[in-house]
């Protein structure tokens, strides 16, 4: 399923659903609660509501990769709150052969070490929240810490809606 672009800043992100029409990311994680934790099922409804305040409000920023390389990510910061959008459209670098990338991996019990095609970092200061994603379905949760920045996360987007 392709991504579908309206302009720059307004995208739909496909998901799976069993008659193959794109249904929302929150009903595809209420379908898959019985097969995945409690947590992931959080960080799908946090990404989800990452994802719009994004899209409304993101902009097209560097950042730098090392080696005097740059990539540009869609990126929003209100408050104490900061994310990074990172799509199939960007060339991350591959680091399917690293062994720290391996070691990493897993210790947060990833079997792959492969870069799933989006991914999105939330920071309150600190990294709080780190998920991966493709259009068929694969979701992996790298890194999640629990704190107030969900609730922040949440009053920002009902700020915005108003």
């Amino acid at each position: 399923m392709p991504i579908i672009f309206d302009d720059v800043l307004s995208f739909k992100i496909p998901w799976p659903s069993h008659s193959g029409s794109e249904t929302t990311a929150s009903m595809w994680a209420a379908s898959a609660t019985a097969k995945k934790p409690v947590r992931l099922i959080r960080a799908l409804r946090l990404r989800d509501i990452a994802i719009s305040l994004l899209k409304e409000f993101g902009v097209w920023e560097p950042i730098q990769l090392g080696n005097g390389r740059s990539l540009k990510v869609l990126q929003f910061q209100m408050g104490n709150i900061s994310m990074i959008l990172s799509t199939p459209f960007q060339k991350l670098p591959n680091k399917n052969g690293d062994e720290s990338m391996k070691y990493v991996a897993a210790l947060n019990g990833i079997k792959r070490t492969d870069l799933l095609p989006y991914g999105l970092d939330v920071f309150s200061p600190k990294k709080v929240m780190n998920i991966t994603w493709d259009t068929n379905g694969a979701c992996e949760l790298i890194a999640f810490r629990p704190g107030p920045w969900e609730a922040e996360l949440e009053v920002l987007a009902q700020a915005r809606a108003n």
